[in-house]
């Protein structure tokens, strides 16, 4: 039996004066110098030899020295198998960062291979060192044999699992038995009978455990089959942990080789596209499907082709029939008999040579909003196609978005004047056009409509102030102008406007409520709203029946089946919890436009940009409906 290498007395004390010379070197060189060595780790001996035997075992004991400065410290036990443990936490911390000294003991086992330190100093240099470790197993403890003595396997990925039994002999009463297996690094318990540890009750000294019994797979990245056994006395437990080194060779997913290799194939539209190429794999082939890669999604080409008997290569060629420009490759979806897959794509380019029809309509955008109720509208315009036309649709649609389709005479599939009238009721939401060509290529153009009121989308913010560089368009609103005022601008066009939004809770929540009502919250130096000339009186309310989710839909009828409000006092919130998260508020008020009072609504449309250092000067988009 091996001797344990006891640290001397005399070795410790020369270690620790070591240590303050270095502590009281370092604390003198303060600054950190770009040429410093990395840092330099210390161990007292080259190795350490512990036994397990004993009942007390040496610490481990180094010192680290760093003329930048330590950043961190890290330790790791080694252990058998290609794994590595921290034994604790990193250290980011020190009380001198020039040298800094390890005195640690931790819990010895018999897997246990060395002691690893990583330390890294304040340039980024890295200095790791190891101190191997001699272990002295216990005596008597059981023994364990894999295979009748092989501590080496090789597998191949898809092969015939081999037979591994596990033999574990005792001269004392067995405990327990753990097995595990080491995969990419990480060690984990497989299950015996069901349970992680096999426990034993009945005086066995022999056991015999044949991992074929429970179906046991390798893993892909398996390194290693642990066992770990325990005999004798539960108050003084020997323990034995034997190790079979596992040669695990992966086998790749299948190979598709395209004719052409990674260059693009170039075709017109209308073509047919024949891409070839071959497939092989080290596992047996037994499916291949092929997709087609639209600008809408995948579509497969043809029913999955499968192989029985599987094969181990296989060349195809597959045509894709009059290709439309929305073709943009074919993917080869190839499955071995692992069930593993590889998914290759060769890219086509289409190139137009028919595009879809062009509309040009004679009306703009803003002729369809503030449509007189039961108005005659004029739809007028040319459609032209070089392949054909076939097919044009009028659809017209409601608030509530049912739609009616008219079919429009086509008298030159090359050319066709639109001249068509829609009677502007009050539920009318828009107008479409849509026209198809011979190749089904289809093309629209849309509008839509606002019947008896006015429609808006307006950039706010909840700052108000000028001289923001022209960044905030203001926190004042104004209907008969349908757009924003900052503090300035406001008194210099009081008369204009209406209503003001604020924040409120910490920033969380916009709100929107009458000026009368706000007098006192919008202060400025110059231009505060106590400091304007007069405030327009427009009460202000929450509406009682549009909500936000339902404002898109609501005509001039529902605009004016709301009570108006009778003062001054209330409020709605547009936001909660913070400004992106908008509520079912919609507030609705009335205002004098062009001497003629006229209700508006208001919602909050969505969140435009964040700004940190003001959150007040966030911007934000609503939309109204002004009636008409």
């Amino acid at each position: 039996m091996k001797q344990v290498q006891y640290i001397k007395t005399g070795l410790l004390s020369n270690l620790i004066l070591i240590l303050c010379i270095c502590t009281t070197w370092y604390s003198c060189n303060d600054d950190t110098d770009q040429a410093a060595s990395a840092p330099e780790i210390l161990f007292m001996n080259e190795n350490l030899t512990v036994d397990l035997n004993k009942a007390t075992n040496p610490p481990i004991v180094c010192v680290i020295n760093s003329e930048a400065g330590l950043k961190s410290v890290q330790t790791f036990i080694q252990k058998t198998g290609d794994v590595e443990v921290a034994l604790e936490k990193e250290v980011v911390s020190f009380f001198n960062k020039y040298s800094y000294s390890l005195n640690q003991t931790p819990v010895y086992s018999e897997d246990m291979i060395g002691f690893k330190v990583i330390a890294i100093d304040e340039n980024g240099k890295t200095t790791t060192a190891t101190l191997p470790f001699e272990v002295i197993p216990l005596r008597d403890a059981p023994t364990i044999t894999f295979n009748d003595g092989i501590n080496e396997i090789n597998y191949r990925e898809g092969d015939v699992m081999p037979n591994i039994s596990i033999t574990i002999e005792s001269e004392e009463n067995l405990q327990y038995l753990v097995l595990s297996e080491v995969v990419n690094r990480v060690e984990k318990k497989i299950k015996i009978n069901g349970n992680d540890t096999l426990k034993f009750a009945n005086g066995e000294q022999s056991y015999i455990l044949n991992l074929q019994d429970d179906g046991f797979q390798f893993k892909v990245g398996t390194t290693a089959l642990k066992a770990k056994a325990g005999a004798g006395p539960s108050d003084r437990i020997k323990v034995k942990v034997g190790t079979l080194k596992v040669n695990f060779t992966e086998i790749p997913t299948p190979q598709v080789t395209f004719d052409g290799g990674d260059t693009p194939i170039n075709a017109d539209e209308f073509s047919d596209v024949t891409v070839k190429g071959s497939i092989t794999t080290e596992s047996k082939l037994v499916s291949v499907r092929y997709l087609k890669r639209t600008q809408d999604g995948l579509v497969q080409i043809g029913e999955k082709q499968e192989f029985s008997p599987s094969i181990s290569s296989h060349n195809f060629e597959v045509t894709l029939e009059n290709v439309f420009v929305d073709v943009t490759g074919l993917i080869v979806e190839a499955t071995d008999e692992l069930g593993k897959k590889s998914n290759t794509e060769k890219q086509i380019i289409v190139k137009e040579v028919a595009p879809a029809p062009t509309i040009t309509l004679n009306q703009k955008e803003k002729e369809f909003n503030g449509v007189d109720i039961n108005s005659t509208l004029s739809v007028t315009g040319n459609i032209s196609s070089l392949s054909g036309i076939t097919d044009i649709k009028l659809i017209t649609t409601t608030r509530t978005g049912e739609e009616t389709v008219k079919s429009l005479n086509i008298t030159n599939d090359k050319n066709v004047t639109i001249n068509e009238s829609v009677t502007a009721d009050k539920a009318l939401a828009g107008i479409k056009i849509e026209a198809t060509d011979i190749n089904n290529k289809k093309s629209n153009i849309s509008y839509d409509i606002h019947v008896g009121y006015y429609y808006h989308e307006v950039l706010m913010s909840l700052d108000g102030a000028p001289n923001h560089e022209d960044s905030t368009p203001g926190c004042f609103f104004s209907a008969s102008q349908a757009r924003a005022y900052d503090y300035c601008d406001g008194m210099a066009n009081w008369q204009e406007v209406d209503i003001a939004f604020s924040s409120y809770s910490t920033n969380t929540v916009i709100r929107v409520a009458s000026l009368k009502q706000s007098v006192t919250k919008f202060k400025h130096a110059t231009c505060g709203l106590d400091k304007w000339e007069n405030v327009k009186g427009c009460y202000f309310k929450k509406a009682a029946k549009i909500k936000r989710s339902t404002f898109d839909q609501a005509t001039v009828d529902d605009m004016l089946a709301e009570t108006l409000p009778t003062n001054f006092e209330q409020i709605a919130s547009f936001t909660s919890g913070n400004f992106e998260t908008p509520t079912e508020d919609v507030g609705i008020y009335a205002t004098p436009i062009n001497g003629v009072t006229k209700r508006v609504i208001i919602a909050y449309d969505h969140f435009v940009k964040r700004t940190e250092n003001n959150l007040a000067a966030s911007q934000f988009m609503i939309k109204v409906k002004i009636e008409k």
